[in-house]
């Protein structure tokens, strides 16, 4: 260069910030390898585990069985959430490993017990005065403790987040995984109501995976490292952008990745409000009546939402019914969701690979974005659903005729 062989980092001008996943040498050649933009999100979600250390009545670590064993983890929100026993000798269960926000209920074989507040680190104190049928808790920590032993199974209804739309769990998922990757997603989608538990193992990809499917959104990773997605469109309004005849090189058709394939959906069944334990007519406290009540604590989803067309049906005799597990914790999204799909998936429709000329931006072609072109003297919706080449020339599209 011209300082010199040796020079110093401040004599050159950054123009890329990219992150290393791995670098080799041959000789005086070094060759770096950068890591993916969604790495930090593909990595499995760090789960602290029970030390087992309790001493008699004193900790939350858990007795020595308890050792290893992985602490509760939920995502903005929990209906039904299972419980682990960090000292039975003084009945305390934990919901979730860390701070949450409020409680809506702990319930005992389904039956809510009394809530008589939060008092903090001193939930651990031997002396602790809570009246039978009673349950404090300590909410920098997810824990709770009862004032007598529960003889049935004890879930929590509760609030890690205030408000635990997408955005919060993704945010909840970077601080588990220590990275400060940007995220800005589309209120469309970050901004809908949602909670999970995630399995163990489970990615901060697998869970923004979810969260996804069960919203008819998209995700992805940019080149500049942020965290981007929102609701698909339902391609009822005008295009974003038009594409013309003449600057598609070519479109060739790719197998379908939809689960029906070029089948169309007549019919749409959103399943939400997930109950993560359902417990057995035998493990209901013949206290809860309520039938309703009942056949919610049976079920492992209590709401359901459709939207049907029978006009489709009738066109197109094979055409399917689309099921659909959401993570949304309201109605109206669920509803909304329903409707959409069916929007989307009423009439036949093929995946292409495009190529397009030089004269296109590829900056317009966004995943989830709306474009139309005309092929062939046909004018076709689409979205782009995939990720470019290299050449920034050739794009999976989503076509509709």
């Amino acid at each position: 260069g011209p300082l010199g062989r040796f020079v110093t980092y401040g004599s050159f001008t950054p123009i890329l910030s990219l992150a290393i996943a791995g670098r080799d040498f041959v000789g005086d050649e070094v060759s770096v390898r950068f890591r993916a933009g969604r790495a930090a999100w593909d990595r499995a979600i760090p789960r602290a585990t029970y030390a087992g250390t309790n001493s008699g009545p004193v900790g939350i670590e858990g007795n020595a069985d308890l050792a290893g064993t992985l602490k509760p983890l939920v995502l903005g929100f929990g209906l039904g959430c299972p419980v682990q026993w960090c000292n039975p000798s003084l009945v305390i269960a934990q919901w979730h490993n860390g701070p949450v926000d409020s409680l809506l209920g702990v319930n005992v074989g389904g039956a809510g017990w009394t809530y008589a507040g939060d008092v903090g680190s001193a939930i651990g104190y031997t002396g602790l005065s809570i009246a039978a049928g009673s349950y404090v808790s300590d909410n920098s920590r997810g824990l709770i403790r009862f004032g007598s032993k529960p003889l049935r199974k004890v879930t929590v209804d509760g609030f890690v987040l205030a408000t635990p739309t997408v955005a919060g769990c993704a945010a909840q998922l970077a601080a588990l995984l220590g990275t400060s990757d940007p995220i800005s997603l589309d209120t469309s989608w970050g901004g809908q109501i949602m909670g999970w538990l995630p399995a163990d193992g489970a990615t901060a990809s697998d869970v923004l995976d979810v969260m996804a499917r069960g919203a008819g959104a998209w995700w992805r990773v940019d080149e500049t490292s942020t965290l981007r997605g929102a609701l698909v469109p339902d391609l009822t309004g005008a295009a974003a952008f038009t594409i013309a005849e003449k600057d598609i090189a070519r479109l060739d058709l790719m197998s379908s990745g939809d689960d029906w394939g070029d089948v169309p959906i007549w019919r749409v069944e959103v399943e939400y409000n997930r109950n993560w334990t359902p417990l057995t007519e035998d493990e209901i406290d013949p206290a809860v009546t309520s039938a309703t009540t009942r056949g919610n604590l049976l079920r492992t989803w209590r709401g359901t939402a459709a939207a049907q067309n029978t006009a489709t049906l009738t066109a197109y005799p094979d055409a399917q019914v689309l099921k659909v597990q959401s993570p949304a914790l309201q109605s109206a999204a669920a509803n909304e969701l329903a409707t959409r799909l069916l929007t989307l998936h009423g009439q036949p429709r093929t995946r292409r690979a495009g190529t397009v000329s030089a004269r296109i931006n590829p900056g317009q072609m966004v995943p989830g974005r709306v474009g139309q072109a005309t092929w062939r003297g046909q004018t076709l919706k689409f979205m782009h659903t995939g990720t470019a080449s290299e050449d920034g020339r050739t794009f999976t599209l989503r076509m509709f005729g």
